[in-house]
C-alpha cells in the first residue's frame, strides 16, 4: 500500500533521443545552406544563360582524351558546336 510507483525508464530515453534528433535536424537546417562552393564559384564562366527556343541544335561528336585520370574536351569545339556528345 505505501509502495511509491516508478515511472516508466523509457519516457526519459525516448525523451532525450528525440531532442538529440530534433536538435540534428535544427543544425542541419541552420547549416544547410551555407553558400556557394568555393571550388565552383571559383571556375572559369564559359558561357551565359542561352535561349534555344524554335532552333534545331544537333549533337556533335568530339574525341575526349584522357589526361591524368580525367575526361578532357576542346573548350572552343564546345563554344563553337554549343552540343557536343563523347563516349568514354
Amino acid at each position: 500500500m505505501g509502495e511509491k510507483k516508478r515511472k516508466p525508464f523509457w519516457v526519459p530515453t525516448l525523451l532525450a533521443i528525440l531532442a538529440v534528433i530534433l536538435a540534428g535536424v535544427g543544425y542541419w537546417i541552420i547549416q544547410g545552406n551555407s553558400g556557394a562552393n568555393p571550388r565552383v564559384s571559383s571556375q572559369p564562366k564559359v558561357t551565359g544563360k542561352v535561349d534555344y527556343a524554335g532552333q534545331t541544335v544537333r549533337m556533335t561528336d568530339i574525341q575526349a582524351k584522357v589526361e591524368k585520370g580525367k575526361i578532357s574536351i576542346p573548350l572552343d569545339v564546345v563554344k563553337e558546336k554549343k552540343m557536343v556528345r563523347f563516349e568514354y
